[in-house]
């Protein structure tokens, strides 16, 4: 189990849409217990922490590449 499993399976799921019709929903949020047994379905295990921690890197990754593309003022 570890983060880099769940990073992996993040971005596949963003890229799968058919594995993203195999999430399971509870209010309209996904279930972070279905995301477990959805990523260990597909080879990648990990625990509901550890998605926790990948999801935190994925945005904090994205937030830095929107930064580095956006102009400064006073260039």
């Amino acid at each position: 189990m570890s983060v880099k499993n769940a990073l992996q399976f993040i971005v596949q799921l963003r890229a799968d849409e058919e594995l993203s019709k195999q999430l399971v929903f509870s209010e309209g949020v996904p279930e972070l217990e279905s995301l477990v047994r959805l990523g260990d379905k597909i080879g990648l295990s990990f625990t509901v922490e550890e998605l926790r921690v990948a999801h935190k890197h994925d945005w904090g990754m994205r937030y830095i590449s929107c930064s580095r593309s956006t102009p400064t003022s006073g260039s």
